[in-house]
């Protein structure tokens, strides 16, 4: 800093620098006077005057100082003055405009040129700093620190711990850090008591040098902050049209090795710092010492692809378990009975008082456990029968009001209480899931994200060669506890997992016609094409290869001759559907797998066989796996209460004392449909 000092006051012409840093100098007594010392050895050398105005903040600039002493440099009183002004980045950098006045014509004649080819001339004519000197930011974390008059308090107060937190959860959203690289930095602010202690370690960790432990591990958001800060610093010296004939600018050499890799087109930056980059790059970087850690692009994104991916295990790990609950039921049951209600009467032509309140009574002796227990017995259901049986009596007597006006207001609170039930059965989020189902099955791979659907994606940019590709590979478990295991586009000569199409098995499936003209049908994608985005590995192993199977079983069983139900809303992801029998009428619901070779249930899929065949009233269940395992045939199962463990246990048995039928696979690998177990469906359900 001091040798961009001495070059300023040697130069014959310029007389106004700024110099910026991370903090402001001289505010400390014992800095100030050495700096006085060293300004006044200059003015001795070069026998001019300087003036110097150290920490020049916030409160310099609100209270008037800045702006008196920018009129003071352009005085002609003055031309024969050198001022330096020290700032900051946060102070200056790309706030206040730090040119000055200019009074008279002497200076615009002898050190000034006009820039401005336009014709335009300023009727108040302003000059640029003709010098500036950058330091290396040491602090580029921003936190909104405003002393609001108790900036002698250490103590950190609500709004800046906030302050902290955003910036901490937004390099979170942008892939920069992980969920529990977060948790960490977030627990730190929340206890610390320091904002000095904070402020160190969030800028230390920001910067993510090789030897801080406490690290982000973000080098490249770090550059583009810096790179912002020095491009925005730089632009304080070219907004005028009056400019020095010779311009100076300064940076620290820490910055060049920042500076230079800014690949951007010289015609999106400012002549000033096109300038700089380009002095960067001819700089002798062989001593740098002090740079973070910068990952390879592939590196980059094998990190946010991970973090995407760990998006889309946090979106299952929040949602199917809610969908599987007893919670989720009933309140989707009790939305449904009243959804139905509700349309009854408004279907009502000519309604009428006795067909009004006949529908609320039907409905009053509704069957459901559940519907009596959480509405038949609440207050708003009281209301509404208490205004039904006024309304028998109005009828009774002759009421001013009109059937139409009674059903009116009954709907008015009948579709409040329905709004309340769909909020508590999170019945967005729930059809949600469904159209992420049709949207993985008919869009696979993406050139452009849809905004509803971004936690099923990532990005494969980085892949592409000469052009996209159909296919990335992965090592790690889907489930939400192991996401942070996960690698992703590895370079495994025998890699753990693909995530393509044939190992979804599309092209075995498609070889079947009836699975074909379902797919080609519904939209369903039928050969992956090459695109920028492709499903997660959680979204593919857990949602797409599952419906693949699903919708490949549910177009044989079609083409078969039966007939093939979405499961109730309040049943989601229960079962994945239900087959009746055209003949008999007779239901069944299915459990589709994408397996290949039998396996025993797990403990919760046998409660849930036992609780669904009593809740629902459909006796029969059946597993299918989609292929065929090799010499493995169809069979039955009951599940028996071991006496000792007290758990259920699986027996294999007679069709007749049988709980649920296991099918080892419709389709061959040829994508032949296996007769023989078709027939045995068939007959379990008619039986």
């Amino acid at each position: 800093m001091m040798s961009a000092v001495n070059r300023f006051a040697a130069h014959p012409t310029n007389r106004y620098m700024i110099i910026l840093s991370t903090r402001n100098y001289g505010k400390n007594e014992q800095e100030k006077a050495f700096l006085d010392k060293c300004i006044e050895a200059y003015k001795k050398i070069y026998g001019v005057e300087i003036e110097p105005c150290y920490a020049v903040d916030a409160s310099k600039m609100k209270s008037g100082v800045f702006s008196r002493l920018m009129d003071k440099i352009g005085r002609p009183e003055n031309l024969h003055k050198k001022y330096i002004v020290f700032s900051s980045y946060a102070s200056m950098g790309a706030g206040k405009n730090p040119d000055y006045r200019i009074h008279g014509d002497e200076e615009t004649q002898k050190r000034l040129t006009f820039v401005d080819n336009s014709g335009f001339k300023p009727k108040k004519p302003s000059a640029d700093a003709d010098c500036i000197y950058m330091a290396m930011p040491t602090n580029v974390f921003s936190i909104k620190d405003e002393e609001n008059g108790s900036g002698h308090f250490d103590y950190p107060d609500a709004m800046f711990k906030r302050s902290c937190l955003y910036d901490i959860t937004a390099l979170y959203s942008g892939g920069i850090i992980d969920a529990r690289t977060t948790k960490k930095f977030c627990r730190f602010v929340l206890n610390s008591t320091s904002r000095k202690a904070i402020k160190m370690r969030l800028g230390g960790a920001y910067k993510s040098k090789t030897d801080v432990d406490f690290t982000f591990n973000n080098a490249e958001d770090y550059i583009a902050s810096l790179r912002m800060l020095i491009e925005q610093a730089t632009g304080r010296i070219g907004r005028t049209a009056y400019k020095s004939r010779e311009i100076m600018v300064f940076a620290n050499w820490q910055l060049a090795p920042y500076l230079a890799d800014d690949d951007r087109p010289k015609e999106a930056l400012s002549i000033e710092y096109f300038a700089l980059v380009n002095k960067a790059r001819a700089c002798d970087r062989s001593g740098k010492n002090d740079e973070p850690v910068i990952p390879s692009p592939m590196e980059t994104a094998r990190r946010k692809a991970k973090q995407e991916n760990k998006k889309t295990l946090d979106y299952f790990d929040t949602l199917v378990p809610f969908m599987l609950s007893d919670e989720f039921h009933q309140y989707a049951t009790c939305e449904r009975i009243l959804s139905d209600l509700l349309g009854q009467l408004q279907v009502l032509k000519e309604p009428s008082f006795s067909a009004i309140y006949e529908l609320i009574d039907v409905t009053s002796c509704h069957p459901s456990d559940v519907f009596r227990e959480l509405v038949l017995f609440s207050h708003d259901w009281e209301v509404i029968t208490d205004f039904n049986n006024k309304i028998k009596v109005a009828a009774a007597e002759g009421s001013h009001k009109t059937p139409k006006q009674a059903r009116a207001l009954l709907c008015q609170k009948l579709a409040k209480m329905c709004g309340n039930f769909r909020f508590l059965a999170r019945y967005d989020e729930v059809k949600g899931w469904s159209r992420l189902r049709e949207g993985l099955l008919q869009n696979p791979t993406l050139h452009k994200l849809p905004g509803e659907f971004l936690h099923a994606y990532i990005d494969c940019e980085i892949l592409r060669r000469s052009s996209y590709t159909t296919e990335y590979s992965y090592s790690g478990t889907p489930e939400v506890r192991f996401a942070d295991s996960f690698e992703l586009f590895t370079d495994f000569t025998a890699p753990t997992h693909l995530v393509c199409q044939e190992e979804a098995e599309l092209s075995v499936v498609l070889k079947n016609p009836a699975v074909r003209n379902h797919f080609e049908r519904n939209d369903y994608c039928t050969d992956w094409k090459p695109k920028r985005f492709m499903m997660s590995p959680a979204a593919f192993r857990n949602i797409y290869r599952p419906a693949v199977a699903e919708q490949a079983v549910a177009a044989v069983l079609t083409a078969s001759g039966m007939k093939w139900e979405d499961m109730p809303f309040e049943w989601t992801e229960k079962f994945d559907g239900i087959i009746v029998d055209q003949l008999t009428g007779q239901k069944a619901m299915v459990d589709v797998k994408f397996w290949k070779r039998t396996r025993f249930l797990k403990e919760s899929h046998k409660y849930k066989i036992i609780d669904m065949a009593k809740k629902t009233g459909i006796t029969k269940i059946i597993y299918i796996n989609l292929f065929n395992e090799a010499k493995a045939e169809f069979g039955f199962a009951a599940l028996v209460r071991n006496e000792v463990t007290g758990k259920l246990e699986e027996i294999d048995c007679a069709m007749a004392a049988s709980d649920f039928m296991k099918v080892p696979g419709i389709l061959s690998e040829n994508g032949d449909v296996l007769k023989n177990h078709i027939k045995a469906i068939k007959h379990y359900i008619r039986s």
